[in-house]
């Protein structure tokens, strides 16, 4: 079943601003383009990147998509995280990759059955969508997450902002970090935090790319 409706850029503006509460900022619509493989310093557009993903699926990520297609959208995106995190294993692109960055599809991911934050959280978005929710309720994030490890407590991070048409919030959806199987209607929303997600910079789909101004 799918559940998605019309939405103009005038709408998506006011449902970013007046939904991803605390933090009621002016996101701008912009082009990002990131690289995508450090060895060979190929650059994509981000949208383009899950674009080509979600709009010509492979036939093997599609099927996996079919096992979530039973389930509402507040429920989906849970099993979803929860197979992924079940199924894929973290690992570091310069462990799996042999090189510093490197964004596999999530046809790779499926395959490999190992990847970073990126690739994994962007599979995890990919499938949700697939499946049938609607492509405004998943948005895929680029910030800063809290690690005390790091020599300024903090780090780059990719995950996922799932926004719920039930409780009308906004929720951080992680395989990889912080990872959080709390049924949507059980759980905190989303909110800026120094021990955990502390800032998106920018906030992107296949269709829509903004940077947190």
């Amino acid at each position: 079943m799918r559940y998605d409706l019309p939405i103009d850029e005038d709408f998506l503006l006011k449902f970013l601003n007046d939904t991803l509460e605390p933090m009621n900022e002016s996101w701008l619509e912009t082009k990002l383009t990131w690289i995508t493989d450090s060895k060979f310093r190929i650059q994509q557009k981000v949208d383009s990147f899950i674009g080509k993903q979600v709009n010509k699926p492979t036939k093997f990520v599609f099927n996996e998509s079919l096992k979530f297609m039973r389930y509402k959208p507040d429920i989906g995106i849970i099993e979803d995280v929860r197979w992924i995190k079940k199924t894929i294993a973290y690992s570091p692109d310069p462990v799996n990759k042999g090189m510093l960055e490197h964004w596999a599809t999530a046809d790779e991911v499926l395959r490999t059955r190992m990847d970073d934050c990126d690739a994994t959280n962007a599979t995890v978005g990919i499938l949700g969508v697939l499946s049938g929710i609607p492509w405004y309720h998943i948005w895929y994030a680029i910030g800063e997450v809290y690690n005390p490890n790091m020599w300024n407590n903090k780090e780059g991070h990719f995950w996922i902002m799932y926004f719920s048409s039930h409780t009308g919030k906004w929720y951080s959806i992680d395989a990889t970090y912080k990872v959080d199987l709390t049924p949507i209607a059980d759980r905190v929303p989303y909110s800026p935090n120094p021990k955990r997600y502390i800032k998106i910079n920018y906030l992107w789909n296949h269709k829509k790319v903004y940077k947190n101004a």
